[in-house]
């Protein structure tokens, strides 16, 4: 546990020390020398440095909060170096479906570099285009036989709705004759989120129908059931609306 933590506030503190160097408006404190503030080089050296323990934290017994949080804050300074490792962990793990501790984990993990990914930016540009495919491979989380898994899932499609909007842009690769390569192909999978909407409303229709209880359990157990039932509605409840929220209005329709 204290290594967990360990991991979990050194990108942290070095995230809050950069930010003071480089972003902060200037006040009544004494400057920070530019021979004492953290160069580029160290920046990457760090981020290298972290990054085994980190992914090995990733499957810890003890939960892979701290681990996803250590990675949001790494990938804030340099997403090319963390977010590809995280992206190759996550594509198998959301295709097997035998370790369902995998992919909650993994999935955990991806939430926290959500933002990261999805600005793209100088540095990770092609992140944005990975996140239809994660989306789409996400849908069978949606699963009424394991609710842990189905929390993490509508953590992680909210998440992602909540950061990029589901409009069909496809018509703007005619319009525009400005767009790089990876703003083309992200304007031509944007076609796809009413397909995705509609796949996810089927997932959860699926969940409700299969969700009514048996009064058949021993009491104590059907408290427990609906205790995990009722938390798992509050999560389709505010993922659907979070998705209806970022529609266009053609999707919505």
């Amino acid at each position: 546990m204290k290594l967990m933590k360990l991991l979990q506030r050194l990108p942290a503190s070095v995230v809050r020390r950069l930010h003071r160097e480089r972003y902060r408006k200037p006040s009544w404190l004494t400057p920070i020398p530019d021979t004492h503030k953290l160069t580029e080089e160290d920046i990457t050296t760090f981020v290298q440095s972290m990054m085994q323990p980190v992914l090995l934290a990733m499957f810890s017994k003890t939960g892979s909060l701290d681990a996803a949080q250590a990675l949001q804050n790494l990938a804030l300074m340099r997403p090319e170096l963390v977010i590809p490792p995280v992206l190759e962990k996550t594509y198998p793990a959301l295709e097997t479906l035998t370790e369902p501790h995998q992919l909650t984990a993994t999935l955990s993990c991806m939430i926290g570099v959500a933002r990261s990914l999805v600005s793209g930016g100088q540095r990770f540009p092609e992140g944005p285009t990975h996140m239809l495919p994660l989306l789409m491979r996400a849908l069978p989380g949606v699963d009424p036989n394991d609710f842990s898994k189905c929390m993490i899932t509508f953590q992680f499609i909210a998440t992602f709705v909540t950061l990029v909007p589901l409009v069909d842009c496809s018509s703007a690769f005619h319009e525009r004759t400005d767009l790089t390569e990876v703003e083309r192909e992200m304007c031509s999978t944007s076609a796809e989120f009413e397909d995705f909407v509609l796949q996810f409303m089927d997932r959860c229709f699926a969940l409700i129908d299969s969700s009514t209880l048996e009064q058949t359990r021993e009491e104590t157990e059907t408290e427990k059931m609906t205790h995990l039932e009722s938390l798992v509605e509050l999560g389709l409840s505010s993922t659907f609306s979070t998705i209806l929220t970022q529609c266009s209005l053609d999707i919505f329709k």
